[in-house]
């Protein structure tokens, strides 16, 4: 759609401008032709009095100084009235009709008076701010005198008018026949523009309406402005939207261009989100806005004049800030915005072009720079439709890019919980096989040192009562001694197939790969930070995006058990779980503020059914099956007791993983 409409906007636009050429051209050729039948010849001048009267028109012409030209007149932003004299002769033996078009769609006053040998003068047309568009002598966009001149006659052609901008006018004189051509040709590619800038309009409002987000309604609202100051300047809008509101048509031109430079401004602060990503330029764009305000309440009280002349101005820098903008923004790597720039470079360069000849008199014909703007204002609002296209596709894909990697985050955190949640019913099997042996080996060594106990004392009181050779009493008691000897052997023995479990259930889950420590801290951050708020603790979880190499299962079981024993055993105060980067390493720590751990304890610790504190709940082999566990991984694991003398409150516990090099 967006390819279709650039298209639509390029391929009429060349010929307009080869006709353009043409035309001016041809206008020479036409004045030329009729030396032999009328002779012109203007010449213009400043009225250095009061308004000029038809009735005393001919004794005011003496007086003043006229300059010839070739039909361009520019007094600049003159306040003064502008005097102009036509000098009609018929060289030809029929009467001659000529049409003098003086390209300009609006003066504030103009007066046009038709001076003959033996008559009096004669006001053709007089016009006032106040006149409406049915006053004019042709229907048409442009102000055109139509005159008869006699066969062998002259006349004069006074025209006397005031400009409330810029006083530039550039004067065309043709027969009827070629006055038509040129009108119907304009007429036609005008049209060409009409329909386009209309279908761009509605193309606008159709995406504001669809997406209703505040950079489509800007861009709606500045294609509308523009286009409406477009068709303004060229006099259509005089002609069919407000024929009857002359006072409204002199000064539409400053409102809407005005308008349009506001809202460009406000488009390009939403399409670059300067706010956000450059907050300098942000406020920069701010301090253009309210220039461009200020002088609409200003123009709308008065120095009409004055503003009218600094419009161009002001509409040039604002150019220039969006352009500026956008350069910018591209530097920074923002590739969204080509289109943008591009549509600004092209309609800067007709800017430049329409204020260097409203400043530099004679640069070139009012109606060229016109037709310049006009066309560059319909490829810049294309190609602006283009860079919203362009914007909304690259915002998809990231979008879309977004889900794909949230989707694969969720499925690798689905992984790891499903290995965690089969690990934890195998370790749960572990740990009850082991409570059992724990509590067969409990009530057998009980059974058995009870007898021991009370054989160890009847030997000692018979001993006493009847005395025994001494070789009887050592052999009884280097039997009891055995059998105690072997009691303890049979107990040693089973803790030490317990510690075997242990290290069996960490072989489980013993391979290494690559994957973001977040996948596995967030899940026990978000379990372990519940459990902990229900104890009023602070947890306090520093994310990472740290990648290390090792089995996420068993690094979720050693963090789990170590961060539920911080926050089982702190009565109150806080527990931190975060990632240190080291080199070549990543250790992950947990920190607390509960009682801390003895040093002297620490080393029984590691070894299964053995806790600090004995009137906790649990099964004593946390400690033991996170050290299997960093055994298993060949990581290094490190426990640092409290030390009251270095003022250490509670336990900080380090995991060190092996950090690959990407």
């Amino acid at each position: 759609m967006a390819t279709a409409i650039l298209l639509l906007v390029l391929v009429p636009a060349a010929p307009a401008f080869a006709a353009s050429g043409s035309d001016a051209g041809g206008g020479e050729a036409v004045v030329e032709t009729l030396v032999e039948t009328v002779v012109t010849h203007l010449s213009h001048a400043l009225n250095p009095g009061t308004d000029l009267r038809c009735d005393e028109a001919a004794q005011r012409l003496e007086t003043i100084a006229f300059s010839p030209t070739d039909g361009l007149i520019d007094y600049g932003f003159s306040p003064a009235q502008v005097l102009v004299k036509i000098n009609l002769r018929n060289i030809s033996a029929v009467a001659q009709e000529r049409v003098i078009d003086l390209n300009s769609t609006f003066w504030q006053s103009i007066t046009v008076c038709q001076i003959a040998a033996g008559a009096a003068p004669a006001e053709l047309l007089r016009l006032h701010r106040d006149a409406p568009f049915g006053q004019r002598l042709i229907a048409y966009r442009n102000l055109v005198i139509p005159v008869v001149t006699d066969a062998g006659a002259e006349q004069t052609l006074l025209l006397a008018y005031r400009s409330g901008g810029t006083a530039q006018m550039k004067i065309d004189i043709y027969d009827r026949q070629a006055f038509f051509y040129r009108s119907v040709s304009e007429t036609a590619q005008l049209m060409l523009f009409v329909g386009a800038a209309a279908f761009m309009v509605l193309y606008s409002f159709l995406n504001a309406l669809k997406s209703a987000t505040s950079v489509y309604i800007a861009y709606a609202v500045y294609v509308t402005t523009v286009v409406l100051y477009v068709i303004h300047m060229e006099g259509v809008s005089f002609q069919y939207l407000w024929p009857d509101s002359p006072r409204w048509n002199a000064v539409a031109s400053a409102y809407l261009g005005l308008g349009a430079i506001l809202f460009a401004v406000l488009f390009g602060v939403l399409f670059l989100d300067l706010r956000r990503r450059f907050p300098a330029l942000f406020y920069l764009a701010l301090a253009h806005m309210g220039v461009t305000l200020a002088a609409l309440v200003i123009f709308s009280f008065g120095w009409q004049q004055v503003i009218k002349k600094w419009a161009f101005m002001i509409s040039l820098a604002g150019g220039l800030l969006c352009c500026g903008f956008g350069v910018y923004s591209w530097i920074k790597g923002y590739r969204e915005v080509r289109f943008y720039v591009l549509g600004w470079s092209i309609l800067f360069a007709a800017g430049l072009l329409l204020t260097a000849n409203h400043w530099l008199s004679g640069f070139m014909a009012v109606q060229v720079g016109y037709e310049l703007t006009r066309w560059a204002v319909l490829v810049e609002i294309a190609l602006f439709a283009l860079a919203l296209a362009d914007q909304s596709s690259m915002v998809r894909r990231a979008y879309q890019h977004s889900l794909v990697r949230e989707a694969e985050l969720s499925a690798s955190k689905a992984r790891v919980t499903a290995r965690l949640l089969e690990s934890e019913k195998q370790r749960g099997n572990m740990l009850e096989r082991l409570r059992e042996q724990a509590r067969y080996l409990a009530t057998a060594t009980h059974d058995m040192r009870q007898p021991l106990a009370a054989f160890k004392l009847s030997l000692a009181n018979l001993a006493g009562d009847q005395p025994l050779e001494e070789r009887q009493v050592a052999h009884m008691k280097q039997c009891v001694d055995y059998l105690d000897e072997v009691v303890e052997q049979t107990l040693e023995g089973e803790l030490s197939r317990s510690g075997e479990l242990l290290r069996e259930d960490a072989a489980v889950d013993s391979v290494a790969e690559r994957f973001e420590l977040s996948d596995v801290l967030d899940n026990v951050a978000y379990i372990f930070g519940k459990e902990a708020a229900k104890k009023n603790i602070a947890f306090h979880y520093l994310g990472t995006s740290v990648v290390v190499e090792a089995n996420p299962t068993t690094v979720m079981r050693i963090v789990s058990n170590l961060v539920s024993n911080a926050v089982k055993y702190t009565p109150a105060g806080r527990v931190v779980l975060g990632v240190r980067r080291r080199a070549g390493e990543a250790c992950i720590e947990v920190w607390d503020t509960g009682p801390g751990i003895d040093a002297r304890r620490l080393p029984a610790l590691y070894r299964p059914l053995q806790q600090e504190n004995s009137a906790a709940e649990g099964s004593g082999l946390g400690l033991a099956a996170v050290k299997a566990l960093s055994e298993s991984m060949r990581c290094t694991l490190t426990i640092h007791p409290k030390n009251a003398a270095a003022a250490v409150v509670g336990t900080h516990a380090c995991l060190c993983l092996p950090r690959p090099v990407l």
